[in-house]
């Protein structure tokens, strides 16, 4: 189209008599006469008239932006596919770890059982042999025991054991 704006200058430039500036043709009316000729030709091609013949170029038009804009959501709906995978194994591997944490902690929780277990025999087997050398404060009777004085006694050599 710019072509033939030159051509319409350079007919003009040259002519003896200027064109009115109406009869002188813009791309804008040039655009204007492109589009009315293809709608003239496609309404003679199909037998539609020219309103029905732009109606229709718009539903095809609409409808190639439907199809792209479903071509971009199967691409959006992929990325946020690959996006939910890579958290997914994020996720996995992070589990693991806890899973991993988790054993190691049983597995101490265990050994200290163990150590707590032989701690106690051994204080147990320590005990035995003090009461073997030196025997534990004799029980006060049921009558000592309604006086506090003598339960404060018994309670100090218990202490003192």
């Amino acid at each position: 189209l710019p072509w033939l704006l030159g051509l319409q200058q350079l007919i003009a430039f040259f002519a003896k008599q200027t064109p009115h500036s109406l009869e002188r043709w813009t791309l804008s009316k040039l655009h204007l006469q492109k589009l009315r000729l293809k709608v003239s030709g496609e309404s003679d091609r199909t037998g539609q008239g020219p309103y029905d013949v732009v109606l229709s170029a718009v539903l095809d038009a609409a409808q190639e932006k439907q199809k792209s804009s479903d071509q971009a959501t199967k691409l959006q709906a992929a990325w946020r596919r690959r996006n939910v995978q890579g958290k997914f194994q994020t996720a996995v591997g992070e589990m693991m770890e806890i899973n991993n944490i988790i054993d190691n902690l049983e597995e101490r929780e265990r050994q200290l059982t163990e150590r707590q277990d032989i701690t106690a025999l051994k204080i147990e087997k320590a005990m035995r042999v003090a009461e073997k050398e030196e025997p534990p404060p004799k029980m006060p009777s049921e009558r000592d025991m309604k006086n506090p004085a003598k339960m404060q006694e018994y309670m100090l050599q218990m202490g003192e054991y």
